[in-house]
């Protein structure tokens, strides 16, 4: 896919190291030969003292990586002149990087190679945009081009002892390892931060997924189109192995030859669709699946992506668990599975669902997701199949057994598949391991036993570090025998299985058995912290000790993710026994109480963690444990649970709701809790009025919103509950500035800003401030809006969270462009535009682009400002927010006001009206001057009749109506 912007403005550091404007034409048309930009260069090292370590920047950087492609050719072909050229190079890329606002760190790897570090993104595009120019017009020195290679990346690093140390340094030599001579591969990380502000003619061409080596997490690679150069490459080189969205096996996996196979054949076959992997739980339909995904994942286009719904019990909540794992952000109006479909509507990939036994009724739903998807074909795992239409079963049998023969040696016994696994398993837990004479017999007869089932071998096998064969068959014999006239209803093999993962739990020690009943409450896995907060209330179990040994017996699994705290789950089958076992001892109630609770009170207690320099980390720690936030909110509105759970997770989880585009899920269970608490009163009541009416607000329903949080106040008031009225205050006032109604907005939001201030908290009261310079610059008092601004600016900048510092300089840019300042009001906008994207705020990015788009209008560039009104508009139509539209549809009729579209623009801005009105909404202050200048242009280009008569046309229009319109040819 390539992506093109016509035009944008590029922000880099002079040679005096002053922030400076470069236009993009000097960019694409007009580059300064790094020859005659040496003295530059010289001058710019020498002011910083070449460079001291107090000069590099730190925190999130972007690093650039080149190197020569056949440097040892050349050395051997030309061995006088490639000396001089090295010379020439090293001063070229030098210059480029200095005059992009960048610095030279050092060289890296071979001696050919160079690293150097930006602070800005679009800065290090400038760099390889300048370097590979300028290297296309070959070297004075060399009588052969020199093709260099450039690999960009964005993140985090540590700078210490004169240089840059971390993964993200170790990712960005791998990108630009996977390069060709003359080509620059970027990071998904950098192509979002740069996509939208790309020079005209230069584009992002989407390569694919690649696994790196040495690195755990595969990378989305970009390659940045550069006008008049070279621009097609082959394939990816390859130590670039496609990656896709799937999980490393943990072990290797043993067998299935055939069955990988067969599926690998039907799924390449264009008349199948969806095949569905059958069979009772344990017999490695998972781990066959993940073997499959690799061995197709050069076959799909766009991908192989793993999802996993094992934590997933409502059928609702499977597309937008797919949709996440696809990285599709959840839009406020349109739902998820609409998301789902257009993102997918024309790619070509393979999703693997794992474990739709317990959610099946899903089934219609996935049938649809086909029909809308052509391309996308489905591998499923499930117990049971989906029985839809196209649907090819195919039932996965347990692994080859041997027979019962005392004389087949070792060697014959490793023919078969099962005593291959036990084996490798055994290995595992005793390396010293090895099938003999003298155990051959029993293991080929636990095998037997087990019915070749994999999860059952694998957690026998596990206990041969206290166990030998013999002794380890005679125990799981007797463990099996309890099982005859059990549960008639269950295959026989889930039954036998059963029967191990019983026997494996009779040989723990009981608080070791108690603590494993109680880790089955959790759902998507836990932590130490979390087990040892909610399993041990009785302080009855050793946590730390249990974990472990569970770990060894393969009750439990380690989970990988992007913490220094360990991470683990258990395999479905193995929660569905403990959960019964939980049952049997009478827990189940006070665990999942305890769970509950636990998941409440830490949700409040870390909930100012989102809104300060740690604030990403959280986000992710809380996505991580979402199914668990799930779990404590399903319990609490369970009969027995404890309301005030659900309200607390609720209230606590709005920012992250926000942040991460859980807008429709986050609402029904806001909802869900504020119509049990209907008719009660008090703090629950409170809080899920104050989480229903946030919901709303980003969902674009300001009536019901409104209306939500004034009950919420008066909730508080009533209660004494201090902190919730404060809040409450605060989310009124936002809700009433959104409504226009800005001096009793300024009444609650100062209130709110007292009493942040007298509990010294911070980010509140900066963000309170923010929300008075808004009421301010409603009500006309540009200065006392700037003053507001001014006095939380310092407050944001320490804290350190980029959301917080992006939204104060967005509403300084608000204040100047009300007051006509458009070249002041850029700054600020440009400025902000960096910090939302680092704080990964979409919606917010989405409104600063329409706010460009009205710049570029006054630039008089009528082209661009339409591609960014049409760019935002294409925006919060995914995420669903209605004022957004409302509000790219008047900078659709701003343009066609400038531009001689008079009709179509009255009906555009008749539309734009009617839909702020419906939304509940008014005009932002510096929008409702833009709006008024474009009915001035309109009333002067009409005559009065056909004016009202246009405004009357649109204003009659639906939203979809109008967003058809404005899509539509304007001629």
């Amino acid at each position: 896919m390539l992506y093109h912007r016509r035009r944008a403005d590029a922000m880099t550091r002079d040679a005096a190291g002053e922030m400076a404007l470069i236009q993009p034409d000097i960019i694409c048309r007009s580059f300064i030969s790094p020859l005659q930009y040496l003295p530059i260069v010289w001058r710019h090292r020498a002011k910083q003292g070449a460079n001291s370590v107090d000069d590099f920047p730190t925190g999130t950087v972007t690093f650039l990586f080149t190197d020569i492609e056949g440097s040892t050719t050349l050395w051997e072909r030309f061995p006088g002149e490639m000396r001089p050229a090295m010379f020439e190079h090293d001063r070229l890329i030098e210059a480029e990087v200095v005059k992009a606002g960048g610095m030279v760190v050092r060289p890296r790897g071979e001696g050919d190679s160079r690293f150097a570090v930006f602070s800005r993104a679009d800065g290090a595009v400038a760099a390889a945009a300048g370097i590979q120019r300028a290297l296309a017009a070959g070297l004075a020195a060399l009588p052969a081009p020199l093709r260099v290679r450039v690999g960009i990346h964005t993140g985090s690093a540590e700078w210490r002892a004169g240089d840059y140390y971390g993964s993200t340094v170790n990712r960005c030599a791998r990108i630009r390892g996977l390069a060709h001579g003359g080509q620059v591969l970027l990071s998904q990380a950098t192509a979002e931060l740069v996509r939208d502000t790309l020079p005209a003619g230069f584009g992002l061409r989407e390569l694919g997924t690649f696994r790196l080596k040495g690195l755990g997490r595969p990378e989305t690679v970009y390659q940045l189109w550069l006008p008049d150069l070279v621009n097609e490459f082959p394939t990816i080189a390859a130590d670039g192995e496609p990656a896709a969205g799937l999980p490393e096996p943990p072990t290797a996996l043993i067998g299935r030859e055939r069955e990988q196979r067969e599926i690998n054949d039907l799924l390449q076959q264009g008349n199948v669709r969806l095949v569905t992997l059958t069979g009772p739980g344990g017999t490695g339909k998972t781990r066959l699946s993940l073997a499959v995904g690799w061995a197709l994942a050069d076959s799909f286009a766009d991908g192989v992506f793993f999802v996993d719904l094992a934590p997933i019990s409502e059928p609702g909540l499977v597309m937008t668990t797919i949709a996440h794992v696809l990285g599709i952000r959840e839009g406020g109006g349109m739902p998820p599975f609409e998301n789902l479909k257009a993102f997918l509507g024309g790619r070509e990939l393979l999703l693997i669902l794992d474990n739709l036994e317990q959610i099946i009724a899903v089934a219609p739903d996935v049938a649809h997701l086909l029909a809308a998807a052509p391309r996308i074909k489905l591998l499923a795992t499930s117990r049971i199949p989906l029985s839809i239409r196209g649907e090819r079963e195919y039932p996965l049998a347990t692994l080859p057994l041997p027979p019962d023969d005392p004389a087949l040696s070792p060697a014959q016994l490793l023919g078969y598949e099962s005593v291959q696994l036990f084996v490798q398993q055994a290995q595992a837990a005793r390396p010293s391991f090895q099938l003999a004479p003298d155990n051959a017999v029993a293991v080929a007869a636990i095998c037997r036993r087990l019915d070749g089932l994999p999860l059952a071998i694998e957690i026998a096998a596990a206990r041969i570090r206290m166990l030998p064969p013999p002794a380890l068959l005679k125990r799981l014999d007797q463990s099996m025998k309890t099982l005859v006239g059990g549960a008639v209803d269950l295959p026989a093999r889930q039954q036998t299985m059963r029967g191990a993962i019983d026997w494996s739990h009779d040989l723990l020690q009981p608080d070791e058995q108690t603590l494993f009943r109680r880790l089955g409450v959790f759902v998507g896995g836990f932590t130490l912290p979390t087990a040892e907060a909610v399993c041990n209330l009785d302080g009855a179990v050793d946590v730390f000790e249990g974990i472990e040994v569970l770990l060894r017996n393969s009750l439990v699994r380690s989970v990988t993710w992007d913490s220094d705290e360990p991470r683990f789950d258990m395999l479905q089958t193995i929660r569905d026994y403990a959960l019964e076992k939980l049952a049997e001892a009478g827990e189940t109630d006070a665990l999942r109480a305890a769970h509950g609770e636990y998941f409440a009170q830490e949700s409040m207690e870390n909930w100012m963690d989102m809104m300060g320099v740690n604030a990403l980390e959280r986000l992710e720690y809380m996505e991580a444990e979402h199914d668990n936030y799930r779990a404590g909110i399903a319990w609490a509105l369970e009969p027995g649970g404890d309301i005030t759970v659900a309200s607390r997770i609720c209230v606590f989880q709005t920012w992250f709701w926000y942040r991460h585009g859980h807008f429709h899920e986050g609402r029904a269970w806001s909802e869900r809790v504020m119509r049990v608490t209907e008719g009660s009163e008090g703090v629950a009541r409170g809080m899920s009025l104050m989480a229903a009416g946030f919901m709303e607000m980003w969902q674009g329903d300001l009536d019901i919103a409104v209306h939500h949080a004034e009950e919420a106040l008066r909730q508080f008031d009533a209660a004494g509950f201090e902190i919730g009225a404060t809040l409450a205050h605060l989310s009124f006032g936002i809700i009433l500035i959104n409504q226009g109604r800005d001096r009793q907005a300024f009444a609650h939001i100062t209130q709110a800003a007292e009493m942040f201030d007298q509990a010294g908290d911070e980010w509140d009261k900066a963000t309170a401030l923010v929300h008075l310079a808004n009421t301010s610059l409603g009500m006309g008092e540009f200065e006392q809006a700037r003053t507001w601004l001014r006095t939380a600016w310092p407050i944001a900048q320490q804290l350190g969270d980029p959301w917080l510092v992006a939204f104060n300089l967005n509403n300084f840019g608000e204040v100047a462009r009300a007051q006509g300042d458009y070249e002041q009001a850029r700054g600020y906008y440009q400025e902000a535009q960096d910090y939302f994207r680092r704080a990964d705020a979409v919606g917010d990015q989405a409104r600063l682009i329409h706010t460009m788009g009205y710049m570029a209008l006054h630039d008089g560039d009528t082209e661009l400002a339409e591609e960014q009104f049409r760019a935002a508009l294409n925006a919060f139509r995914k995420l669903g927010n209605k004022r957004g539209l409302a509000e790219c549809l008047a900078g659709l009729a701003a343009v066609g006001a400038a531009t001689g579209r008079a009709a179509w623009a009255a009906v555009l801005l008749g539309a734009a009206e009617a839909q702020i009105t419906l939304s509940g909404a008014s005009w932002w202050p510096a929008d409702r001057v833009e709006v008024e200048r474009t009915r001035a242009l309109l009333g002067q280009a009409l005559d009065e009749p056909a004016f009202t008569r246009a405004g009357e046309q649109g204003r009659a229009l639906d939203l979809e109506e109008a967003l058809a319109l404005a899509e539509g040819s304007a001629a």
